[in-house]
Formats: C-alpha cells, sequence, structure tokens
C-alpha cells in the first residue's frame, strides 16, 4: 500500500497536459540521468522512488519483483500510465537499443545531463564557422568550451 502522503507529493510534482493521452511530465527532482524521483520516510528510513515506478505502482498495483518500467514514448520524465509498460531486464536493454539510445552506456547530445551546448548552440557553431568569420577557439570562449571540443563538432566527430 502506498502511502497517502506519497500519492499527494506525486501528483503536486505532475504536469498534466491539456490532451491526456500526452506525457504527463514530472516536475520534481530527477536523477543525474532524467529520471524523476522522488523521497519518502525520514531521515533513517528514507527511501527514493521513481516518479515513472510509482506512477505504474499508483495506476496499476504492485509492480513484481524483478521487473522494470519501460517509456513507450521514450520520455524520462514521462509518468503517464498509458505510456508506461513492465518488462524484464533484457527488454529494457534491448528496448534501449532498439530506440537508438545504448552507446557504451552515454546518452546522445542533450539528453546526456554532462552536455553543456544544446542542438540550437551546435547548429549556430558550425554555421558560424562555415561563414569563415570565425576561429575555433573563439567559438569555444563564446560557448566555454575548448578549442578541441569545437572541432570534434565541427569535423562532426562530436554531435554527429
Amino acid at each position: 500500500m502506498i502511502d497517502k502522503n506519497l500519492i499527494k507529493r506525486f501528483w503536486e510534482n505532475t504536469k498534466l497536459p491539456a490532451n491526456s493521452t500526452d506525457c504527463w511530465l514530472w516536475t520534481g527532482s530527477q536523477t543525474v540521468y532524467g529520471y524523476g524521483q522522488i523521497s519518502a520516510g525520514g531521515r533513517k528510513n528514507r527511501k527514493i522512488f521513481r516518479a515513472h515506478r510509482l506512477s505504474y505502482e499508483i495506476h496499476n498495483g504492485e509492480i513484481r519483483s524483478g521487473l522494470c518500467v519501460l517509456h513507450k514514448c521514450d520520455n524520462t520524465i514521462c509518468v503517464n500510465p498509458a505510456h508506461l509498460f513492465l518488462g524484464t531486464q533484457a527488454e529494457n536493454v534491448y528496448d534501449c537499443v532498439k530506440k537508438g539510445r545504448a552507446n557504451g552506456g552515454s546518452l546522445k547530445g542533450e539528453k546526456n545531463p554532462n552536455a553543456k551546448l544544446n542542438l540550437c548552440q551546435i547548429n549556430d557553431i558550425r554555421k558560424k564557422y562555415k561563414s569563415g568569420a570565425y576561429y575555433q577557439r573563439e567559438l569555444g570562449v563564446i560557448y566555454g568550451v575548448s578549442q578541441a571540443q569545437i572541432g570534434l563538432i565541427i569535423g562532426g566527430k562530436s554531435w554527429a
């Protein structure tokens, strides 16, 4: 049985869209990998729940031991139970590979929590360099990354 206070806090951190078939966005705390999370209990018996797993349990009941909750929409902060389904760890890995999110365990582009740039900035960097008005070192200073990183971006080795 899920604590009523935890359920109340779940709804306080969930943004419902106008269209109920769209993603319900988690607005609370997130893990470094972009998954929603919420804690319950005091200092001694604190437990951290992943928001999408909690949503699944609120709407569908207890999750059998060893099962993962996967996203149909591939949006890590989505807690819409219609977008969630159960699977084994092997199915979770397969789903990750099939959707192009698996590459040596790292997330690409803006999905990477360590990304310093976004796709709009990447496009600007490439456009500015192609114009001939900027050197790689200048672009690095403007965007707060190294000249080497700018070279990787321009050459298609990074943010391909």
